[in-house]
């Protein structure tokens, strides 16, 4: 399975995103419905959204073993590229409910089958929820256009 980053804070606190993703991926781990969490985020040398995510799912009780970094997931494509490179041709994919079609698109384009696990969204304003579908609408449109130019590699996040 994998968890697609979102922002961390200072100290390496999860968003509530963010959090809402990773206890999806804890919750069907435990459930034996995963054997290993992949957590893919934007890693640069003052921040680092993968570790963060790789401690949280420690702290939580998933084994430092079972839980896979991929520091070059800046982007949703490039952590469906990184995915399908490591070889995964079937995977779960948790992340809130209006980034999955945009996430499980990039994932079929690059030869991935993979099933969309909402995450929880929490409280967020109207204002948030606006700005939210109109960034993802945005995103949708580009990544079609970008992945018929270039493919997922080169396609938007």
């Amino acid at each position: 399975m994998v968890v697609l980053g979102n922002r961390v804070f200072p100290g390496g606190i999860p968003s509530r995103e963010l959090a809402a993703r990773l206890e999806t991926g804890r919750a069907l781990y435990a459930a034996g419905r995963a054997r290993r969490i992949l957590v893919s985020g934007l890693a640069q040398p003052d921040y680092d959204e993968p570790h963060a995510m790789a401690a949280w799912l420690e702290a939580h009780g998933v084994p430092a073993a079972d839980v896979v970094l991929d520091l070059g997931g800046y982007r949703t494509a490039a952590t469906m590229a990184d995915t399908a490179a490591l070889g995964v041709r079937s995977i779960l994919v948790a992340t809130q409910a209006y980034h999955l079609p945009r996430a499980l698109y990039l994932a079929r384009h690059a030869g991935i089958d993979a099933v969309g696990v909402p995450s929880e969204n929490g409280r967020r304003s109207t204002f948030d929820q606006i700005r939210t579908a109109l960034r993802e609408t945005l995103a949708r449109a580009e990544i079609v256009v970008e992945v018929a130019l270039r493919g997922v590699r080169g396609a938007g996040g």
